[in-house]
């Protein structure tokens, strides 16, 4: 089962799998890969994709083509999975069989041959737009799920301290702006809706009958669909346009293929933009503060 194990994929998550209980989860793999596949039925069908946590392999049940995805078992791997199965296959990639002790999700296949980022980029944001729309379901009754207004909480009570840790990049006005912007939202009504906390462009794919685009991935809150605004901009890397205008026509075109109202959609982006920028500026991102840098100048350009 070695040769499932997509080259590059230890040296990749190197730098994540630093304790022991990481150590002993990669180092067998292989063992978990050849139980899991024979305890589900399933026969490898293709090569191996690997991401950041873990290992996507294609296989077959029958005639039904599906994907089995390892990750180690963490809380949030357990998380994720009760969020596939509460989306229920609703602009989300959906689950048929999960093993939270070892690891693995069984999932419908995508066409993975295509990706959201290999569109135009007004059909990129409109797209993903409409998917927001889509994933903004009622969650299930007693669900744990982080909620996005604590976001906006924690983020106002630190916002301060946080930008002097980091030599104050975001000037006074600013700072101000985004307070402006936390208080905005915190005094609002919050939809209290199924939230996909990750989603960007590169994990959205098609059906593969052609059908709908549909996410992979997902890190579930609960609360406000508009949270996810900011990501849609500054995920398109260097498609983000130089002209503020511009900036601001992508962010107005999200919220109204979404449904949002557009002061609802520019808060957000202040707030996410800023907590982005700051966590970034603090373990040693580079483009990705300066891409919020810009989308937070730019929304506030009038």
């Amino acid at each position: 089962m070695n040769d499932l194990i997509p080259d590059g994929f230890g040296e990749h998550v190197r730098w994540q799998y630093v304790d022991e209980s990481s150590r002993t989860w990669f180092e067998d793999l292989p063992e978990t890969i050849e139980a899991v596949l024979a305890d589900w039925g399933l026969v490898v069908d293709g090569s191996s994709r690997f991401g950041a946590e873990g290992i996507a392999v294609p296989v077959r049940r029958g005639d039904e083509a599906l994907v089995v995805k390892f990750q180690q078992a963490t809380p949030e791997f357990a998380q994720q999975a009760q969020a596939l199965d509460d989306w229920d296959g609703r602009g989300m990639v959906r689950l048929h069989e999960a093993d939270l002790v070892r690891g693995a999700l069984l999932l419908e296949r995508l066409d993975a041959s295509l990706h959201l980022t290999d569109e135009p980029i007004e059909v990129a944001l409109a797209e993903a737009a409409a998917l927001l729309r889509r994933e903004a379901v009622e969650p299930v009754a007693g669900h744990r799920y982080p909620l996005t207004r604590d976001l906006v909480t924690d983020l106002s009570r630190e916002l301060d301290e946080r930008n002097e840790a980091v030599a104050r990049p975001i000037d006074e006005s600013t700072v101000a702006a985004i307070r402006r912007a936390c208080d905005w939202l915190l005094e609002g009504d919050d939809p209290g809706l199924m939230v996909n906390a990750d989603l960007h462009h590169e994990q959205v794919m098609p059906r593969m009958d052609g059908g709908e685009w549909t996410a992979v991935d997902p890190r579930p809150m609960v609360g406000d669909p508009a949270h996810q605004c900011p990501q849609l901009l500054w995920s398109l890397e260097d498609r983000l346009p130089t002209d503020s205008s511009e900036i601001r026509q992508n962010l107005a075109l999200v919220a109204a293929h979404a449904g949002f109202e557009p002061e609802r959609a520019r808060s957000w982006t202040l707030v996410r933009g800023a907590d982005y920028w700051l966590w970034g500026l603090a373990n040693g991102l580079t483009w990705d503060p300066e891409r919020c840098r810009r989308i937070i100048a730019a929304v506030l350009e009038r």
